[in-house]
């Protein structure tokens, strides 16, 4: 079969199944498993765009479906969210949210949300610093171990999410001794019933020779399986995102790069900004980082920071992240505008929450010489530029 064809058939049975979850859910507890089934597969989705196996690496995608399984009080994907909001990754850092999410997760008993709630009412991340509720998290944690033999039950009878759950617990030692032979055990036991989260880490630990002997042939299996799944939604699930507003200006940004990289010919970055312009006055946000580069490095054109700035802007405030990011950068250095670390972190924010992970250890770094005032004062600026889609960004 073809490769067509199979994507065809990996369509038409998700289709199927969509139906016939729709015909089936129509009482009591029949109605709530179906919605456990299909936050479960949400989680999966989430898993894929965050960790990148078979499709694009995408924060902002991942936490748009961690979000989805999670309002249906499926505990990892709660985990998984409430730690997007703690780090910053798809969408614009918030310890509040993030204790909102680890505290519905650790409710349900996820050890991984439990440890970070204790952590955070340890040190007060947030939430009024007391020694009390973190001293019950972490015993909660801790009293893991005496539910290990009811899950280790479970698993041995063929349960996918306990065997995953067994799988990490040996892994990290949580609740156990730590023991990677039998990590890999369980995972493989999860992996082989299309547990995603499983197969990711099987593969990792393969490539890598973390409790099994290094396998790339084993390693690439497991990463085989992850991709054709995330083929499937891919196909099933595709975002309708506008296409390039002009295909002109696709044109030109591709003759800019075949000169300014020497694609076919000899580099000739004078061609390259040229073409480039040509794009970017047409208003395409690829074209005006191009065009902010050559202009920061002085390629093609005199060294100008201040159009530099100008250029990047233009992309910024069209939503781009990496335009944000070095939009940012520009800013906390000082070049072409003047030093204001408020905007730099304002703008590297914004460039993680869209997806630009670079942009939010840029920030972290950035938060170390800022006041608590001052980094408050610039996760209000970002709220406010992302609420009019970008349109009233700075002071």
């Amino acid at each position: 079969m073809n490769r067509t064809k199979k994507g065809m058939v990996a369509v038409v049975a998700i289709t199927l199944v969509l139906l016939a979850v729709r015909s089936l859910a129509d009482t009591g507890d029949l109605k709530r498993r179906v919605q456990w089934g299909a936050a479960k597969a949400w989680y999966n989705i989430g898993i894929m765009y965050e960790y990148g196996p078979g499709v694009a690496k995408d924060h902002v995608k991942a936490a748009h479906w961690y979000r989805k399984a999670a309002e249906q009080d499926y505990a990892r994907a709660q985990f998984r969210f409430g730690a997007m909001y703690a780090n910053g990754r798809g969408m614009l850092k918030d310890h509040a949210k993030a204790v909102h999410w680890f505290r519905k997760a650790a409710e349900q008993g996820n050890v991984a949300a439990q440890i970070n709630l204790g952590e955070m009412y340890d040190i007060g991340l947030d939430v009024p610093k007391d020694p009390a509720k973190a001293a019950y998290w972490q015993r909660k944690a801790a009293e893991q171990g005496i539910t290990f033999r009811i899950r280790r039950v479970a698993a041995e009878q063929g349960d996918a999410e306990a065997q995953f759950s067994l799988g990490v617990r040996y892994y990290t030692g949580v609740g156990v001794p730590k023991d990677r032979a039998k990590a890999a055990h369980w995972l493989r036991k999860a992996a082989e019933q299309g547990d995603v989260g499983a197969q990711i880490n099987l593969g990792n630990m393969y490539q890598t020779g973390r409790g099994v002997p290094v396998d790339h042939a084993k390693a690439a299996y497991w990463q085989h399986k992850v991709a054709k799944q995330s083929n499937a939604w891919r196909n099933a699930l595709r975002n309708d995102k506008a296409a390039a507003k002009q295909g002109d200006a696709r044109v030109q940004i591709k003759l800019g790069n075949m000169y300014d990289n020497g694609g076919g010919g000899p580099k000739d970055h004078a061609k390259a900004f040229s073409w480039y312009r040509k794009a970017a006055v047409q208003g395409s946000a690829r074209a005006q980082i191009k065009l902010g580069n050559m202009y920061e490095y002085g390629r093609g054109v005199a060294k100008d920071h201040v159009k530099a700035a100008h250029w990047y802007r233009k992309a910024a405030v069209q939503g781009n992240a990496r335009a944000q990011s070095l939009l940012g950068n520009i800013y906390y250095k000082s070049q072409g505008v003047l030093k204001d670390v408020i905007l730099a972190h304002m703008w590297l924010n914004i460039a993680s929450a869209n997806g630009y992970e670079h942009a939010g250890k840029v920030r972290d770094s950035l938060e170390r010489g800022m006041s608590n005032a001052d980094i408050e004062r610039a996760t209000a600026l970002a709220r406010k530029c992302m609420k009019p889609d970008h349109k009233t960004c700075g002071r």
